[in-house]
Parts: structure tokens; C-alpha cells; sequence
């Protein structure tokens, strides 16, 4: 996110979400100090909270981001941004495009996630492949042998 992006609206709605979050005075001036030590810009305002806090329940907006572009997903609230903005988008259009398509739906999934809603990574089930067990022809009877040698005779 560059400074030209800050606009009201911007504002408006990290200070929504910064409220919804329930972030007190102190986390807001521990997050603004320490967000001022990052090569970039803090670019959601769930990563800005995390700061003060510590970890988060949510990935980075960045890290989270990239993974998705190559289709892995640590979180059910990157599975749900991936769908907003597009599968085939992230894997197929510019970073330049996408990447700010992703900061917001990522902005709106993690708040509709902090007020309940559920996007949960769907459950892989693996079938168990059941092979028919050969017969052990280590252990050969007599009658497989003479029948063997009927065979290869031309008797049977």
C-alpha cells in the first residue's frame, strides 16, 4: 500500500476494523512504533494489530498471498480470498492486478471471520487402496509344479 492510497475511505475502514478487533490505546501506539521498524508498508490492518500482539490466528497479507498464487493455503480465510478474487486470476494476471484485489477481500474475509463466519480448508480423504494379496510362488506344491508342467506340455 502506497501513502497515495490513504485516503478517507482507507481510513474509515482500518479504524472499523482496528475497532471491530477491540485494539486499546497502548496496542495501537506499540503497533504505530513498531510498524515504522518493517522494510515495507503494513498493508492490513490485521497485520498492524499483530504487531502489539504478537501472532496472529491469520497469515501475513503478504506471505499468504504468494502462496495462494501458487494454489497452497495455510487458512480457510486464504482459501475464501483466493475464491473472491479469483483462482484462475491469481495464477494467471499480474501481481500488479491481483495483489490489491487480494488486500481487500483479504481485509473483508478476516473481519467476517472475526465475527463468526466460518471458511474452513476442506478435508482431503485418502481411500485405501486394497491390492489382492499374490500367492507366495516361493512356496510351491507338487501339484503346482505337475500342473505347471502339464501346461508347458500342451496337456492342459
Amino acid at each position: 500500500m502506497k501513502a497515495k492510497d490513504w485516503g478517507i475511505d482507507t481510513v474509515n475502514d482500518w479504524a472499523q476494523v482496528l475497532t471491530d478487533l477491540d485494539i486499546t490505546p497502548s496496542e495501537f501506539e506499540i503497533a504505530k512504533r513498531k510498524a515504522g521498524l518493517h522494510k515495507w508498508m503494513i498493508s492490513h490492518p490485521v497485520e498492524f494489530l499483530e504487531l502489539a500482539r504478537g501472532a496472529s490466528e491469520y497469515p501475513n497479507v503478504r506471505d499468504s498471498y504468494e502462496e495462494a498464487a501458487k494454489g497452497n493455503y495455510s487458512h480457510g480465510v486464504c482459501l475464501e480470498t483466493a475464491r473472491r478474487v479469483g483462482f484462475n486470476a491469481l495464477r494467471m494476471q499480474d501481481e500488479k492486478y491481483t495483489f490489491p484485489l487480494w488486500q481487500k477481500h483479504y481485509k473483508d474475509v478476516c473481519t467476517a471471520h472475526t465475527q463468526g463466519e466460518a471458511f474452513e480448508l476442506p478435508q482431503l480423504l485418502q481411500i485405501e487402496s486394497k491390492q489382492p494379496q499374490a500367492k507366495d510362488v516361493s512356496v510351491l506344491t507338487n501339484d503346482d509344479i505337475e500342473l505347471m508342467r502339464a501346461i508347458l506340455a500342451g496337456e492342459k
